[in-house]
């Protein structure tokens, strides 16, 4: 049954319930699941992230990438991200560039054997 059809059923049904009053009624029950509340159990579901989403999360972030489809929802979250984002990306860059360096050693060393044994011509 969709959405609108319940609450005008319900509206129906109970109406000393001011339709004002549901629908900020059910934007807090909204807002609590997405944060992890059970509205029809008494109980807490699990934790919203695993270890993998909270990695995906943070790579995300540090790297740029920004998908937006996870986001933080307090203001504290936000600015924790924020800051973590700050700090995160000049690291990952170095953490890059230091990468590529560690590369490049190898692959020169390989480039100049290489070199040495090609066969010469005569100078032009």
């Amino acid at each position: 049954m969709p959405a609108a059809s319940c609450r005008l059923r319900y509206a129906y049904v109970n109406s000393s319930v001011e339709q004002e009053r549901l629908d900020i009624l059910l934007q807090h029950v909204i807002r609590a699941n997405n944060r992890g509340v059970s509205a029809s159990k008494n109980i807490s579901s699990g934790p919203n992230w695993s270890f993998g989403q909270s990695f995906f999360f943070s790579t995300t972030v540090v790297t740029t990438i920004g998908y937006g489809h996870v986001t933080p929802l307090s203001e504290a979250g936000k600015i924790f991200c924020l800051v973590f984002a700050l700090i995160g990306i000049p690291m990952t860059l170095v953490l890059l560039t230091a990468f590529v360096e560690r590369l490049m050693v190898p692959s020169t060393v390989a480039l100049q054997v290489r070199d040495c044994a090609l066969p010469r011509g005569p100078p032009l």
